[in-house]
């Protein structure tokens, strides 16, 4: 017996369908099947409204939609026209054989809008059936076959045979193969969800979401500070708003008619913070600092010393003769991610910003030096930037962007006891760790993680896969699509059905709601503690870290050990 969805029929539903719906649920063929009823498709798919009669999911084969027509059959002069019980005629605006196929391909073109167009939801075997309740097959016609049809004739014998063998969808299922259990449970959930148990995760997620990102009492006090100087640096783990103040700092000179820079190391952060800075308006520079100083560069008469590629000493020596050359003044400078930078080198570009003679324009400078310096950033890094500009210095301790549970998370795998999550941060549900035996199964357990977060709700712009190495060299390399997902690095992302993959270097600086860790495990030797603290606080409302099982006994070793030094108050 199939599932039916509803299990009952509505009291105004027409005889014919009735007895198809009794039909697909009481015939022993049907076991295992979900069978949807008088299934509506909304017009923001399709272009049109639409409705299928029954959407059967037949496992192992696809899916079939089926019209039902019933009463008396006609076609005249290449118009159609039923007529029910009560001898009432309707015409039809187009043929049967129509109506079936084009709801066929809606159920189609939704899939591809929901899932993406290479997902293998989307390449997921439909077919069409016709079912007349009460008459015979028509005379033969090219709109047509007669296996495409179930007539009253065929509804005495075994309809459902007919319908396990229908052409359409066998022709799809030669040319994608058969459907996995879990494309077909992903589709059901879509075409007919259960309410309850998306709308709860999906309350929790917005309310998540809804609470990061809101202005701390402790970052209002480093706003309304820095501006009383002339040098300030601002110092802060992950997670505890400085690129938001960074840009909020921004916001607040250009409207009060000053020019600003605002710029970083990273260069998809870059792309980030000119983004925020069309938005803004007004005299603002911003993006990442190479690609700023090599315009500068190329735009003087130094460009013949440039040696691209080359970010050494010597590039921003280039830069910053370049900048003053140029004349390129501004009223504030802001550098996120300052940790990264040569201490000197970058104390000469921000300085060049003045003009000759006058005052250096305010500088702000953002940075993590104990956890987020991935670039070998020299020890005495904060000591020279101290030394040169004699900064007023502000922290930064509260966690405000991850969720309490991913920030605790952090804390035991890491031993950050840096920045402490904000009470006023919401708990969230819990961080998911994931362990893989081999190459194969570590595959296996980021398809399981894509599948998860799609049934919980999130779609692929809210899930970033961060990794360790570059897309080529990792687990991911040569793996087009997965979970149902077509992944695609960060800047080749072109549709919001893609999910991103991203090396955690590259991502530094932003977040996602949702982050898939991989290829990024806690070493008992060596630096990789900055990766894994980077990797693990870009995630603001989910993260799933995918771990070999090789890591395993560290992760408890460290879970274990921190959460002892956490009761010692993180010393």
């Amino acid at each position: 017996m199939a599932r039916m969805l509803p299990d009952v029929m509505a009291a105004d539903a027409p005889g014919s369908e009735r007895r198809i719906f009794e039909l697909l649920r009481g015939s022993p063929r049907t076991a295992g099947w979900t069978v949807l009823h008088s299934l509506g498709l909304s017009s923001a798919y399709t272009g049109a409204y639409g409705e299928v009669d029954f959407v059967a999911i037949v496992p192992g084969q696809g899916i079939i939609c089926i019209e039902v027509k019933g009463g008396r059959v006609q076609c005249q002069a290449g118009v159609w026209t039923t007529t029910d019980r009560d001898d009432e005629t309707h015409a039809l605006s187009r043929s049967p054989f129509q109506q079936a196929r084009e709801g066929m391909f809606k159920v189609l073109e939704a899939a591809k809008k929901r899932f993406g167009p290479h997902s293998a939801e989307a390449r997921c075997p439909l077919g069409w059936m016709l079912i007349f309740t009460d008459t015979l097959v028509p005379p033969p016609s090219p709109d047509f076959t007669p296996d495409e049809l179930i007539d009253a004739r065929d509804l005495a014998g075994d309809p459902v045979a007919k319908l396990e063998a229908c052409p359409s969808l066998r022709i799809a299922g030669d040319r994608f193969g058969p459907p996995a259990k879990v494309t077909l449970a992903s589709l059901a959930e879509f075409l007919r969800p259960d309410f309850d148990r998306v709308a709860m995760l999906s309350t929790t997620v917005w309310d998540t979401e809804r609470r990061i990102g809101v202005l701390t009492g402790e970052q209002y006090a480093v706003l309304d500070h820095v501006v009383e100087n002339e040098s300030s640096l601002v110092h802060g783990g992950a997670g505890t708003g400085k690129t938001m103040l960074a840009v909020e700092l921004a916001r607040r000179a250009v409207a009060e008619g000053r020019s600003v820079l605002l710029t970083c190391f990273n260069r998809e952060l870059g792309l980030w913070l000119e983004a925020r800075a069309r938005e803004i308006g007004g005299p603002i520079r911003a993006g990442h600092l190479h690609r700023l100083l090599r315009e500068q560069i190329l735009a003087s008469d130094l460009r013949g010393e440039l040696v691209e590629g080359e970010f050494d000493r010597g590039f921003y020596e280039l830069g910053a003769l370049a900048v003053a050359s140029a004349g390129t003044q501004v009223d504030l400078v802001l550098v996120d991610e300052a940790q990264d930078f040569p201490a000197d080198a970058l104390v000469d570009v921000v300085e060049a910003f003045g003009v000759p003679g006058d005052a250096s324009p305010a500088r702000v400078l953002f940075a993590d030096f104990s956890r987020q310096a991935l670039y070998s950033a020299p020890a005495d890094a904060r000591a020279k930037i101290k030394a040169r500009l004699a900064p007023a210095n502000f922290s930064l301790r509260r966690n405000c962007r991850n969720t309490r549970r991913i920030a605790s998370e952090t804390e035991a795998l890491t031993g950050s006891f840096e920045c402490q999550a904000d009470e006023a941060q919401p708990l969230g549900v819990p961080v998911e760790r994931i362990f893989y035996p081999d190459a194969r199964g570590q595959l296996r357990a980021i398809d399981r993680a894509l599948q998860q977060l799609r049934s919980e709700g999130f779609g692929a712009e809210d899930i970033a896969i961060l990794g360790g190495q570059r897309r080529d060299r990792s687990c991911l390399g040569g793996v087009d699509s997965c979970g149902g997902f077509r992944i695609v690095e960060r800047e080749a992302r072109t549709a919001s059905s893609q999910v991103v993959y991203s090396t955690v270097h590259a991502f530094k600086g932003l977040e996602s709601s949702a982050v898939v860790l991989v290829d990024v495990d806690p070493q008992p030797t060596g630096n990789g503690d900055a990766l894994l603290y980077v990797g693990m606080t870009r995630a603001r409302s989910r993260l799933i870290m995918i771990l070999s099982e090789h890591a395993r006994s560290e992760v408890q070793r460290r879970e274990h050990a921190n959460i002892a030094r956490s009761f010692a108050g993180g010393a």
